[in-house]
């Protein structure tokens, strides 16, 4: 980041050539207090400019600090660079002494306090881990320790009175006030939750897709963030939902937990829950849950249904291996008579399957020694259990336990640059399953892509797509359907705010859908077809609001 930097003009009077004569030698430094894990800041005005991660501040400023506290009339911090300026008129004021001066300025990840006295002689001190009754005058400090920054140009995101601030974590400010463009008022907040941690767990989402999401997050901490999100789909148009993260470990970086409710202001529920833990370096589980519910507030559900999954990975030395198990329920309501809640359209669906299994991934490898093409292997075991029996194979025979197993590889090129900046790559994948009653699978797919960028922003994409798969039911019944899709698409991204994307495919299958009877129920473990349109087009367009919508 660029910053433009004026110094404060308070400043001058005091600012001076250090004295060439010999320092004394300093006396012990008493050890000083710990570094504060957050601290707050107030002001008559509190900005913070979205684009610079800078936060300004003007009129009765005060920062407590830990075991200091220090007022003045303008307050400056890069939160990026972990370091705040106080200016103006500063008293400083901690348990070892009080001080008067034109600025002090903490760098924060080196613990060092650079302080300018109000004095007879121009002078400068620098206060080592917090410990404010040893001056240690002289030393050499860096060359923009008292500059403020120049705003002028940012974008201003909020305004507030205080900030409680957790280094290189989150800020919330409260009251919070969010502007539009123009630096309008946009809405009046209690507070206002910032996360700008590095803790890539933060950024875990659970909600479902929408075509537009505003976020207001107003819960936060070390280890929280929690958001009010202003959403709207085609389905179910403006609505509100919810979403709590938490992450796990003094680090944060040993695992996470989110919670969401979506919509909470339609009828149609679904509560998500997704946990995460790493047991080691090798080892992580994660969990899984769904929760739906048609209901109007927290009124009796009419229906209710969901499933958990878990999966337990570890690796091993160029693989890894997957344990998996799903519950699910179809019915999360006291049965009753009449088999229904409010109407017949809302049945009591009995069935609770479970399915596990495990599985096994290689890494990959290559096939020769330029590196041109790679495969990996994989193979694994499903299990599938449900007391109801509903489980049917090829003659629409009921079974209560299915299982398969299967075997498969993919195989697959580098990008090759044939000319023009065009460059092309392809992909094979086959896949064997075979099933505990008589029936065995064999899917293959193949794709062959080419692609051109005209510019950093621009890039064309053609691929070619066959799907084939061939079900055999010893001794005698033998189905196979192909798929062929040739797709074209046109990618436009000048820049992260805007994108664009176009695509034309056209769809050849054979036959349009496997030849199942209307009525007829579809074999366990067979890969219907649906029809699709032999032509589509599609446009996908994603626009960016504001720097924080």
């Amino acid at each position: 980041m660029r910053i433009l930097a004026i110094a404060f003009f308070l400043l001058l009077p005091a600012m001076g050539v250090a004295s060439a004569q010999p320092m004394p030698s300093p006396s012990p430094a008493p050890s000083g207090s710990p570094a504060p894990e957050a601290f707050r800041v107030s002001a008559d005005r509190l900005a913070y400019y979205s684009d610079r991660y800078v936060i300004v501040g003007t009129g009765h400023v005060r920062v407590d600090y830990g075991s200091a506290v220090i007022t003045g009339e303008r307050f400056s911090m890069d939160l990026r660079l972990n370091r705040f300026l106080v200016a103006g008129g500063v008293h400083l004021q901690a348990p070892s002494g009080a001080y008067d001066g034109a600025a002090f300025a903490e760098y924060i990840d080196f613990r060092r306090s650079y302080f300018i006295p109000v004095s007879p002689e121009p002078d400068r001190w620098t206060f080592l881990d917090g410990s404010y009754g040893s001056h240690n005058p002289g030393r050499e400090m860096p060359g923009d320790t008292f500059f403020l920054p120049n705003a002028e140009g940012s974008t201003l995101f909020l305004t507030a009175r205080t900030a409680e601030i957790r280094p290189r974590s989150s800020v919330t400010f409260r009251p919070a006030t969010l502007l539009a463009a123009g630096n309008r008022t946009l809405l009046p907040t209690p507070s206002y939750v910032l996360n700008f941690a590095a803790n890539p767990y933060f950024g875990q989402n659970s909600l479902s897709g929408a075509q537009f999401d505003g976020p207001y997050f107003f819960l936060g901490g070390p280890n929280q963030l929690g958001a009010l999100h202003v959403r709207y789909n085609g389905q179910d148009r403006a609505y509100l939902s919810f979403e709590e993260r938490l992450v796990e470990g003094h680090d944060g970086q040993r695992g996470y937990l989110v919670f969401s409710g979506n919509p909470l202001t339609r009828p149609d529920k679904q509560f998500n829950l997704i946990e995460y833990h790493k047991f080691s370096d090798r080892t992580s589980g994660q969990l899984v849950t769904q929760l739906f519910t048609d209901q109007s507030g927290l009124s009796q559900p009419l229906s209710s249904s969901g499933f958990a999954t878990y999966q337990l990975v570890h690796s091993l030395r160029e693989s890894f291996v997957a344990l998996t198990g799903t519950q699910s329920e179809g019915n999360l309501l006291a049965p009753n008579p009449l088999g229904y809640y409010g109407d017949p359209s809302h049945g009591i669906v009995s069935n609770h399957p479970f399915k596990g299994s495990l599985s096994w991934t290689g890494f990959a490898h290559n096939l020769d020694k330029h590196f041109n093409t790679f495969f990996r292997l994989r193979s694994g075991l499903d299990y599938n259990h449900d007391t109801y029996g509903v489980l049917q194979g090829h003659y629409g025979d009921v079974y209560p336990t299915l299982w398969d197993r299967y075997v498969g590889a993919t195989l697959y090129t580098k990008s090759f640059d044939v000319g023009r900046g065009v460059k092309v790559n392809a992909s094979l994948d086959r896949q064997i399953t075979s099933y505990s009653y008589p029936h065995l699978n064999t899917a293959t797919s193949t794709t062959l892509t080419a692609s051109k960028f005209f510019t950093t922003h621009e890039a064309v994409v053609a691929q070619v797509q066959f799907a084939d798969s061939v079900d055999q039911w010893p001794p005698f019944s033998t189905s196979g359907a192909l798929q062929r899709s040739y797709i074209l698409s046109n990618y436009f991204t000048p820049s992260p705010e805007f994108s664009l994307q176009l695509s034309y495919q056209h769809d050849n299958d054979t036959p349009a859908v496997l030849p199942f009877q209307i009525g007829q129920p579809v074999p366990f473990g067979v890969s219907q077809l649906s029809p699709r349109a032999p032509n589509q087009l599609l446009a996908d367009l994603r626009v960016r609001l504001t720097h924080s919508l």
